[in-house]
This record gives C-alpha cells, structure tokens and sequence, in this order.
C-alpha cells in the first residue's frame, strides 16, 4: 500500500471541495478526519525520527505538535555543549509516551522529567531540552501528510464526503 512517497493531504483538497457540500471545508478539518480513519483501519505510516530543541521555563516546556513516541531526552548545559540524560519520573499510566527500549526508563540520573497534555515538566527550573522522537511527517503548514497511493488518497476523499455529509 505505501510506496514510501508521501503528499501533503492539501492534495486531496481541491478534490474534495468540488462536491458542493464540502466547499467550505479546511485542510485542518481533513487533517482531523484523516485522524479517524486511521484509527479505524490502522496507521499506514512509517514515523519519522525526529530532534527538537525546548525552552524551559518554570519547570515546564511544550513538546512539538508532531509527536507519537518519545525515544529519549537530554539535558543541555548552559555554558557548553554538554548534555545530561534525563530520567523519566515514570509511573504506569504514562509509559505509554515512550519506545519500550527507551534510556530514558532506566537511566541513573538526578534530574528526571514527566509528560502531560503536550506539556513536558522537568525537574531544573529553566534551560533548554533536546528530545530525540518518533513523530508524523508533516508539510510546510504542519498539516499531516499521507501516502502518495491513490487507493489510500481515495478512501480518504471518500471517508471524509461520507462523514462530513
């Protein structure tokens, strides 16, 4: 089914919009619907691995929008380019935020960090975070994109008429 290329679901788009009834919809509103049908018939995606710098400020930074998996994460020292991993501060109702061979389950370290909501929440006050991360391939705009295969593209179209009917 994946032929390994992917397209943005603006792709769809101007197909979509030719049916009168759906004139007025927004790729934000595809990207929801696209959400749903994946969930019901299983992700045809490959992730990408992904890094990210964050900011944090007040024990607390916000994690990229694009994230599915957490591989692990480091501490930035400040005056160099040291790092220090963090401990995830884990209980099991989250240990569903990380890869199941990820260090940062078992890593010895004095600082650790939590996960809630898009909120990461770390144990030093301020400075900044580097996270390595399984995340969805997005385009220029942060929309998703999805497999460039045509049965994929038109089970989407056809999904998201039936639904937004």
């Amino acid at each position: 089914m994946n032929n390994l290329k992917y397209v943005s679901i603006k792709s769809i788009l101007y197909d979509i919009t030719k049916y009168p009834f759906v004139e007025n919809i927004q790729a934000e509103d595809i990207a929801i619907y696209l959400n749903t049908l994946l969930a019901l018939v299983g992700s045809p995606f490959n992730f990408d691995k992904k890094y990210a710098e964050i900011e944090i400020k007040n024990n607390k930074g916000t994690l990229p929008c694009d994230i599915i998996l957490i591989n692990g994460t480091r501490y930035k020292f400040k005056d160099n380019d040291h790092y220090t991993a963090l401990k995830y501060a884990s209980d099991m109702f989250h240990s569903q935020y990380h890869i199941s061979n990820s260090p940062d389950l078992s890593c010895e370290s004095d600082d650790s960090y939590s996960v809630n909501n898009g909120i990461i929440y770390t144990s030093f006050t301020e400075g900044t975070l580097e996270i390595s991360y399984q995340g969805i391939q997005l385009d220029e705009d942060n929309l998703p994109m999805i497999p460039d295969n045509e049965s994929f593209k038109q089970a989407l179209k056809y999904y998201i008429l039936w639904q937004y009917a």
